[in-house]
């Protein structure tokens, strides 16, 4: 009989037996298994003493209590990010236009910015506003002075 054979088989035998709802029809189901390769995917072992016990043993994992290193970060543990390099970028003002309008856009067009020339501009580091100020020329270069900078709370 060959292995496709005998796996059909024993899955007539494990209908009839769940049919017929005999407790030793059930466990020659779970030995036919077994031997056939019924349980795929599962190791031998766990066969074994699943088809003894009749039942699964499930643990709760146990997991050590997290300090909250945030509030114990002092400047001497932030040293060594110090040389750490982001983006930082000035914020001159937004608009949300149609992208039709934007398609449309050519050299020359002039876009009017949600900003008035008095605002302050947003400085921005990686995304995360920092700090506003004012926009100034140094050697024929734009540059920020910072008037206010932004507080930590909530982070």
């Amino acid at each position: 009989m060959s292995t496709e054979e005998k796996a059909m088989d024993a899955q007539n035998n494990d209908t009839a037996a769940l049919q017929a709802g005999d407790a030793t029809d059930t466990e020659n189901m779970l030995d036919n298994e077994s031997t056939t390769g019924g349980n795929q995917g599962q190791s031998s072992e766990n066969t074994d003493s699943e088809s003894e016990s009749g039942s699964v043993e499930a643990k709760v994992p146990q997991f050590s209590n997290l300090n909250d290193t945030a509030k114990s970060m002092t400047p001497a543990s932030m040293s060594r990010f110090l040389d750490v390099s982001v983006q930082v970028s000035a914020e001159l003002g937004s608009i949300k236009m149609p992208i039709g309008d934007v398609l449309q856009l050519s050299e020359g067009s002039v876009i009017e910015l949600n900003r008035n020339l008095s605002e302050p501009v947003n400085l921005v580091a990686q995304g995360v506003r920092i700090a506003k100020g004012e926009v100034v020329v140094i050697d024929d270069c734009f540059a920020i002075r910072i008037r206010e900078i932004e507080s930590n709370e909530g982070y």
